[in-house]
Order: structure tokens, then C-alpha cells, then sequence
């Protein structure tokens, strides 16, 4: 994994007393599919949020709009590994072929100068994001997987591993969990992830949203064929989908 990391890896946004926050899985371009769901719930640019599990880009039709989206006052996304593979090819010469293989065409069709603004828009994002929800409570967005381990096995230890405070190995490693790592699913391990009371990760592509332990899997495969995009009422759970057919 390339080393081209946020300066600042963790957002953190404060309880929303006014409206509504939800949560999107892997968008993947199709943002159509977002706009879709968000006219479904009745959405409120003024005082809902949005927030999004990473993956907005490759594979989907719209994906030079991420640009606009991230100008969006009310839309947050944490970086996904598709996100890297987008600033590594373009920002520090990365492999072409493997972001080519997976799903990234739609880049090379552009010019360089508007590759370099979408990368340098992705460049921006946190590997993680925290929002109060009240009492004390507080949910977290990663990509992939939980960025804990016997040597930071907890969220906040988590995140100082994220910001380099553990070193650049510790650093390292947490982010390739946050960004890449699948063991926890495909284990099937419903362990809590200590000091959240919920976890939101995209990447591993589920037939529905899915609960493991305190984890919430919402990305249903809007980069495939037979796939949908979810969206997820952090406060009541309730879950709305749209097909891309």
C-alpha cells in the first residue's frame, strides 16, 4: 500500500440536533442511486447529513462527479481502497493496470488535469470518521475493517494508530485494515469493537445490510451487476435500497 496518507486521519463530527443522519455503502459510481434514495427519505440539504463508507469511485458510470459531491456541504466520506488507487496511480505513479482491472477506466478517459483534481479531492479524505449520537455515544465509519489489533486493540488506540502517534509501522498497519482487510468478515467474528457503540464499513459486498457484533457491513454491491446501493438511518437502522436496474 502506497504511503500517500491523510494528514488528518480521523473526522469527527459533533451529535446533529437539528436533523437526520445517514449512512451510504460503497457508492461505486452511482451517485444517480444516491440522489434516488435521499428523495426517497425526504432528505433536508439544510440540516440532514450524509455520510459515506468509502468506494464512490470505479466500476459505475458517474464517477468524475465525486468532485461535486465532496463540494457538498452535508456529504462526508472516509477514503476507500479504490479512493488510494485513484492517488496512488495519479499522484505518486502508481500500478495503472491493477486500478485498470479494477474498475478504474473511466480515469484514463480523462485529462490529466482533471485526474489530478479528482485525486487531489480524494487526498483530502479521512480514513475515519466518528459522530456523536448522545449519551455519550459515538459511531464509527472505516472502509474495510476496524483498525484494531493486540497492539491497538481498542477505537481510540485505533486512531492513534491511524495518526502516527504509534509509529509509522503501527500507522501502516492500521490504515491497511481501515482500507483493505476483510479477515474479520470473512471469519465471521462478531466481536465488539471496543469504545463505539455501532461501526460502519463498506467493502466486502453483502446480498443485504448485516450486523457482526457491534459492525454494520452496508456496502450490497452497487459495482456489480446484481448489486444495490444502501442507505442507513444511523439513529433508527431502518435501511432503504435502489437497484442500478
Amino acid at each position: 500500500m502506497n504511503s500517500l496518507l491523510p494528514e488528518r486521519t480521523l473526522q469527527r463530527f459533533a451529535r446533529n440536533l437539528r436533523g437526520r443522519d445517514f449512512v451510504v455503502g460503497d457508492v461505486h459510481g452511482h451517485f444517480e442511486l444516491i440522489e434516488r434514495l435521499l428523495a426517497r427519505v425526504g432528505f433536508d440539504e439544510g440540516v440532514d447529513r450524509l455520510f459515506a463508507a468509502g468506494d464512490l469511485v470505479d466500476r459505475g458510470p458517474y464517477s468524475p462527479r465525486v468532485v461535486d459531491w465532496l463540494q457538498r456541504p452535508w456529504f462526508h466520506s472516509v477514503r476507500g481502497n479504490h479512493e488510494q488507487l485513484v492517488i496512488d496511480v495519479v499522484l505518486a505513479g502508481d500500478d495503472r493496470d491493477l486500478h485498470f482491472r479494477n474498475g478504474g477506466q473511466w480515469l484514463y478517459q480523462l485529462p490529466q488535469d482533471e485526474r489530478e483534481r479528482i485525486a487531489r479531492s480524494l487526498l483530502d479524505l479521512p480514513l475515519a470518521i466518528e459522530v456523536e449520537i448522545g449519551e455519550g455515544r459515538r459511531v464509527g465509519i472505516v472502509h474495510a475493517e476496524a483498525p484494531v489489533s493486540p497492539a491497538f486493540p481498542d477505537w481510540d488506540s485505533g486512531m492513534a494508530a491511524l495518526a502516527g502517534e504509534m509509529g509509522g509501522a503501527a500507522r501502516k498497519s492500521a490504515a491497511a485494515l481501515a482500507m483493505w482487510a476483510r479477515t474479520r468478515i470473512e471469519g465471521e467474528d462478531d466481536a465488539e469493537v471496543p469504545g463505539l457503540a455501532r461501526l460502519y464499513v463498506g467493502h466486502t459486498a453483502q446480498v443485504s445490510v448485516r450486523r457482526l457484533g457491534n459492525t454494520h457491513y452496508i456496502d450490497t454491491g452497487s459495482g456489480y451487476s446484481d448489486g444495490c446501493l444502501s442507505l442507513v438511518d444511523i439513529v433508527t437502522g431502518a435501511v432503504e435500497t435502489a437497484a442500478a436496474h
